[in-house]
């Protein structure tokens, strides 16, 4: 049975700790990833609920419009029928609301569909942490054993 050299059972388990190290800094960006996305699929759905309540308001009608910062004023719904879109590079155009919503939900969708690949590769990251740690706990009980 082949001897096991302590001085490459320090090595493996220092190899092991900094796989473990790089991997739970991955876990840790794909958390927040993962929340970002989550807070954009909020925010896309509340976009869509609201675009649908405003269509189905008379025009004229009086409502609160949130500015941000909990601060609101008051407003008129003068159009229930169109909303404005940012097409990119600060462009606005006016759509109707049931192309605005199409674009809402196809812009969920992608959301939605980026969720589930970064919880997939969290998923598989924790895995190979725990497999991982899993490896240095032997190791470390190894060297443990050699020192008694």
């Amino acid at each position: 049975m082949k001897k096991v050299d302590q001085k490459e059972v320090e090595e493996e388990a220092g190899r092991l700790y900094a796989q473990i190290t790089t991997l739970n800094s991955i876990a840790d960006a794909l958390k927040e990833q993962s929340e970002i996305l989550q807070r954009q699929i909020i925010d896309t759905q509340l976009a869509l609920e609201t675009l649908n309540e405003i269509s189905k308001l008379e025009k004229n009608h009086k409502v609160i419009l949130p500015l941000g910062s909990q601060i609101m004023v008051d407003a008129v719904i003068v159009d229930n029928e169109n909303a404005y879109v940012n097409v990119g590079s600060n462009v606005i155009i006016k759509k109707p609301n049931k192309e605005v919503m199409e674009i809402l939900e196809k812009r969920m969708e992608a959301l939605q569909k980026q969720q589930m690949e970064i919880q997939q590769k969290l998923t598989e990251t924790l895995s190979g942490i725990e497999y991982l740690q899993n490896q240095l706990n032997t190791l470390i009980q190894q060297l443990r054993e050699k020192g008694t």
